[in-house]
């Protein structure tokens, strides 16, 4: 009896410790947050910019070319002793201009002719300019400092006092640019744009060389001359970049 009451005990613990046996699973994984504002809004512009991509990578050497048209008034801003009935004239101007660019800024050389009405100038020298890429678009602003000098000139644009002696007449002195525009990419390579250009002429001419008969006195041959003008040009340019 003893015997049977003891195995009856251990089989009711046994159902028991079976009973309250469970199965042990790994705990659920926290709840995640839901995604702020700001994040929501980083995203969507990053996936922006990734279907947006202009696909445009870095630059580092650029060459362009560019035609237009120039207005020029070299006595604009004042002159003395010159020596010339017309000073300013209408016409077209042409260009070509080459450097490297880093990131925003763009440092080069340009040369430029100014085919006017009764005279040629031409401007050699450096720029450098400011860009503001945005996409295929690129905004810029620039300055160029250069020798600028007078190619040719029409007899009609000479005073009569003058006139003889025109073989003589040279002007030379130095060319400041202002300017701005904007070019479009049509990929890495190739772009085209427009410009617009206010330039800052002092220019200078040496003494004549006095024709036969002329007074000894006359200060157009005796001393030299000088000009301070203005021109505005506005062109369209086609770029390589490399």
């Amino acid at each position: 009896m003893r015997a049977a009451i003891t195995i009856g005990a251990c089989a009711l613990m046994l159902a028991e410790a079976s009973a309250s046996a469970q199965v042990l699973f790994p705990p659920s994984p926290f709840p995640q947050p839901a995604p702020t504002g700001a994040q929501t809004r980083t995203s969507t512009e990053l996936r922006s910019a990734q279907s947006e991509d202009s696909g445009i990578g870095l630059e580092w050497v650029y060459i362009t070319a560019d035609i237009g048209g120039a207005y020029t008034a070299l006595g604009a801003l004042g002159q003395s002793n010159l020596g010339l009935a017309k000073s300013s004239a209408g016409g077209m101007v042409w260009g070509v201009g080459a450097g490297a660019r880093l990131l925003f800024i763009t440092l080069g050389a340009r040369m430029r002719n100014y085919q006017l009405a009764d005279f040629t100038l031409w401007s050699i020298g450096g720029e450098a300019a400011w860009h503001a890429k945005l996409g295929h678009w690129d905004p810029t602003v620039g300055l160029r400092a250069s020798y600028g000098f007078l190619g040719s000139i029409d007899a009609e644009a000479f005073s009569a006092t003058t006139s003889a002696s025109r073989k003589d007449f040279t002007l030379r002195g130095l060319n400041l640019e202002v300017m701005g525009g904007a070019d479009y990419y049509f990929n890495s390579y190739f772009s085209v744009g427009a410009e617009l250009g206010v330039g800052f002429w002092f220019l200078g001419r040496p003494q004549l060389t006095a024709p036969t008969g002329a007074p000894a006195t006359d200060v157009l041959y005796t001393m030299g001359g000088s000009t301070n003008g203005l021109s505005v040009s506005g062109t369209a340019h086609v770029g390589l970049h490399f």
